[in-house]
C-alpha cells in the first residue's frame, strides 16, 4: 500500500496528471471560445440551464476550462486549478447522468466535433466513463502536498539572499 501512495504522490505522476488535464481542458476551452452560439446550443441540448443563463454559461465556462488548464500545466494557483477542475468534473458528470435518466440523447458538446450539431462519436456512457478516468487523474493532484514540479513549489520554498 505503501508503493501505491508513494506511485501517485511522486512528482512525476503528479506532473503527468496535471499536464493531461490541463491540456484536454485548454483542448476543450479553445473551440467552444472560437464558437460560443454552437457551444450555447449545446448546452440548450442538455435541457438542464434556464435560457437566461445559457448565453453567459457558453462565453464563461471555457475561459474558466483556458485558465484553469493553464494553471494546471505551469503548475501555478495549483490547488485552485485542480479543485475548479474537479468541480466541474463533477457537474458536468451530474449533467451526463441527469440527461442519461432522463433519456435524452445528445452530444455532450465538449470537443470541437461535438459543437455544432456534428457528433463527436462519444456516447453520453463513454463520455461519463471519460470524465471518471479525468476525476481519477484530479485526486492525486488534489491531494498532494509537495509538487516538485511547479511554479508554486518554487515559490513556496524560494530562499531569500540577503
Amino acid at each position: 500500500m505503501d508503493k501505491a501512495r508513494e506511485l501517485i504522490q511522486h512528482p512525476f505522476t503528479l506532473l503527468v496528471c496535471r499536464w493531461i488535464l490541463g491540456i484536454v481542458f485548454i483542448y476543450a476551452s479553445v473551440y467552444k471560445i472560437e464558437m460560443p452560439l454552437q457551444f450555447a446550443k449545446s448546452i440548450y441540448n442538455y435541457q438542464l440551464i434556464p435560457d437566461f443563463a445559457i448565453n453567459a454559461m457558453a462565453i464563461f465556462l471555457p475561459w474558466i476550462e483556458l485558465f484553469a488548464g493553464i494553471g494546471l500545466i505551469a503548475g501555478f494557483f495549483t490547488p485552485g486549478s485542480i479543485r475548479i477542475i474537479g468541480g466541474l468534473l463533477l457537474i458536468f458528470m451530474a449533467a451526463i447522468i441527469i440527461t442519461l435518466l432522463r433519456g435524452i440523447d445528445i452530444d455532450c458538446g465538449c470537443f470541437k466535433e461535438g459543437i455544432g450539431g456534428g457528433a463527436s462519436g462519444d456516447s453520453l456512457e463513454a463520455t461519463l466513463i471519460r470524465d471518471l478516468i479525468y476525476l481519477a487523474l484530479a485526486l492525486p493532484v488534489l491531494f498532494s502536498r509537495d509538487d516538485k514540479f511547479s511554479i508554486d513549489y518554487l515559490l513556496k520554498n524560494r530562499r531569500i539572499v540577503g
